[in-house]
């Protein structure tokens, strides 16, 4: 017993010792702050906008605590800022902190926040913050820019360059690319220039319409994330060539290209010159050359030279094809391809034009059709021409073509002549210039551009 009234006398006397009787207590604050996660993730921004967030800071302590909240220096983005300060936060209470993340360039954004309180035991909280990636990104509008149908000789269209991506894309050049089509160029824009998502800015590119058919490149060099080593993305340019009936080529193999000359061909818009069949190959059928019989295949669906029995005369030139069969208008033979016998007319002149040049003009042949009013169509290698009745065809008699193309030099074509026998055109072909600028010029030695006239027999 007394052993056990010992040991209760120590420790009545540990608990006295214990005892702050008479002083106030205190109570320390250690550990007081919690932040309840340790990283806030903004995703992807637009660049040239901004989001707003907030994270949270808890007060675990039994006391008021004063804190300070600080981005790290050093290699981080500065592109993140408290959208207002937090200097304390109750005992057993918490506080939201403000953050805004306004994107600057491409790639991603890190930084380090630390919050600290006054009590200098107590430990730094660290929370980082990240936005993006965000990259760069070109766009054309439209694409790719089509000229057709062009209704001028040069046409002017707008390409528009256009940021689409999340990061503002840098424009440095603007050009046409050196192995596209030559009839385009661009008038680039002040460059360099940076476009932020959703802007665009307008180049305006030109194309000189030609017969060409080969696609042009517009070239943007930019920082756009997809354009690869070389930086540049190309815009297609799609040109309007000339309609086959209209491209100044022989599309079909005839011996006649384009409209009015190729039978094969409606109109100037006409993208087919194949003439239509008007037979069935290897049908045959009795025809009249020249007041001759004989018989007429039909090969590749149009009917071929008339073949004379043996010992009969013989009319239409080795070299040249029949053409189209006969057909007669009041009894005269109009429709069909006429080709000059003794081949083509030569017709040289000499031009007064900006760098004289002279003109060699080649006519072969012509096609006679038989609408109202009768059109002869002439072949000139160069420049071209359409000759028009200037009165009904009255055959036998003699019949006159004319046409007549103005500018700055007028160029007259005419023929005047008669079908006799039928399948036989006898006449004069005239080519005649006139104007200030194809006559009287010192510098072409007497080579003007006054009528010449030439004797043709013309068959088909």
């Amino acid at each position: 017993m007394a052993q056990r009234s010992l040991l209760a006398v120590a420790v009545l006397g540990l608990v006295f010792h214990a005892c702050n009787c008479g002083r106030p207590m205190v109570t320390k604050t250690e550990a007081s702050l919690s932040l309840p996660v340790e990283e806030y993730d903004f995703g992807v921004v637009p660049e040239g906008t901004s989001k707003s967030g907030k994270f949270r800071i808890d007060n675990v302590g039994r006391a008021a605590v004063n804190v300070t909240i600080t981005f790290v220096q050093g290699d981080w983005s500065t592109d993140f800022a408290f959208a207002s300060p937090v200097t304390s936060i109750e005992p057993s209470g918490f506080t939201e902190v403000p953050i805004v993340f306004t994107p600057v360039g491409a790639g991603s954004d890190e930084a380090l926040i630390e919050v600290k309180t006054d009590q200098p035991d107590d430990p730094v909280l660290k929370l980082k913050v990240k936005g993006g990636p965000i990259y760069p990104q070109l766009a054309f509008e439209p694409d790719p820019l089509s000229f057709a149908p062009a209704n001028m000789t040069i046409e002017t269209k707008t390409a528009n360059i256009k940021s689409v991506g999340n990061a503002g894309l840098n424009v440095r050049s603007v050009g046409v690319a050196a192995n596209g089509n030559p009839d385009f160029s661009v008038i680039p824009p002040n460059l360099p220039v940076k476009l932020l998502p959703g802007e665009k800015v307008p180049v305006r590119v030109e194309y000189a319409r030609s017969a060409r058919t080969t696609e042009g490149l517009m070239e943007v060099l930019s920082d756009d994330a997809d354009a690869g080593p070389s930086g540049i993305r190309r815009l297609r340019l799609l040109p309007d060539p000339p309609a086959v009936c209209n491209n100044g080529l022989d599309d079909d193999m005839d011996g006649v290209a384009d409209y009015p000359d190729d039978p094969g061909c409606q109109d100037r818009s006409d993208m087919d010159e194949y003439n239509p069949a008007v037979c069935v190959n290897g049908a045959q059928r009795g025809c009249d050359a020249g007041g001759c019989t004989g018989q007429q295949s039909c090969a590749n669906g149009a009917w071929q030279r008339c073949g004379t029995d043996a010992g009969s005369c013989v009319v239409v030139d080795a070299g040249f094809d029949a053409g189209t069969p006969p057909v007669t208008d009041a009894g005269c033979p109009l429709v069909g391809t006429w080709r000059i016998d003794g081949g083509p007319i030569d017709y040289q002149c000499c031009e007064l034009l900006p760098g004289f040049y002279t003109v060699n003009i080649n006519i072969d042949r012509f096609a006679i059709a038989s609408t109202s009013p009768t059109s002869i169509r002439g072949q000139p290698t160069q420049p071209g021409s359409t000759l028009i009745s200037s009165s009904a065809p009255m055959c036998p008699g003699t019949v006159t073509y004319t046409k007549t193309l103005s500018g700055t030099c007028d160029e007259i074509y005419t023929l005047t002549g008669s079908f006799s026998p039928p399948n036989k055109f006898v006449g004069t072909y005239t080519v005649d210039f006139q104007g200030p600028d194809c006559v009287g010029n010192p510098q072409c030695n007497g080579l003007d551009c006054s009528m010449q006239s030439f004797p043709i027999e013309a068959y088909r």
